[in-house]
């Protein structure tokens, strides 16, 4: 919103890199409006708000780079799909430490620290995509695929149990409403390798998809984020007793 407030001409040039000479002008002048607007809410150093607008610049940059390319629409798809299952991610860490912390007999049985980790480790969360309704072309649902490695017993813990406790706990409730047919909608996937023995089934040597990414939007080198990194240090933290944090 503060942004809004710029004028124009102190927008940065997404055509060009953010330490060019034109943007390194631009950002000198602009920092010191940005304070200004901000305060006395907010507080933040020169060597904060120029990270900032370094971040967004870059993110401005890239999306003017591929509407350029025409890969726009493809990056955009792949970007929300991602967003899908981080936020699908977020919601059952909270979820399971809730359980926890109530020591819900459904979840005390398997390792505290071992179930947090493979929550926060996205390759567990079965892709959420878009796609046009069979019966009304005009309307899109959401397909959740399944990986082919996935235990009945994972499969349970995470919808019948996690899912199902953090639906009850969330305020915002999703909009639209996941669509299942494992039998259809799944991906032939190896296991991941620290994944214990009864999160996953025994599978003979087959061909595994490859075309997943183009698919789902699977960004495989997506940083987990400052969310997970908590999530792992608060899990480090249970395996000394303590309970983990909100």
């Amino acid at each position: 919103m503060i942004l809004k407030t710029i004028k124009p001409n102190d927008n940065l040039d997404d055509n060009e890199t953010f330490n060019s000479p034109k943007n390194v002008e631009i950002h000198s002048r602009l920092i010191p409006e940005l304070r200004r607007a901000m305060f006395p809410n907010y507080k933040p150093s020169v060597a904060q708000l120029t990270n900032w607008l370094s971040a967004l610049h870059k993110s401005r940059r890239s999306q003017t780079q591929l509407k350029k390319s025409g890969k726009s629409d493809e990056d955009s798809r792949r970007v929300h799909n991602n967003s899908r299952v981080q936020n699908k991610k977020l919601r059952r860490i909270k979820a399971a430490k809730d359980l926890y912390r109530k020591s819900d007999e459904r979840i005390i049985g398997y390792e505290k620290c071992q179930l947090l980790k493979m929550l926060a480790n996205r390759s567990y969360h079965s892709p959420e995509i878009s796609e046009s309704d069979e019966e009304n072309p005009d309307k899109t649902i959401v397909c959740v695929y399944d990986y082919s490695w996935r235990s009945q017993e994972l499969k349970n813990l995470l919808r019948n149990v996690i899912d199902s406790h953090s639906a009850d706990i969330q305020t915002a409730k999703l909009q639209r409403p996941r669509q299942y047919d494992d039998e259809v909608q799944h991906f032939d996937q190896m296991h991941p390798e620290d994944a214990p023995q009864w999160s996953y089934v025994e599978q003979e040597d087959f061909i595994y998809d490859t075309e997943i990414d183009s698919r789902s939007g699977f960004d495989e080198d997506e940083d987990y984020g400052e969310e997970t990194e908590e999530v792992l240090i608060d899990s480090q933290k249970s395996g000394a007793g303590d309970d983990l944090a909100e």
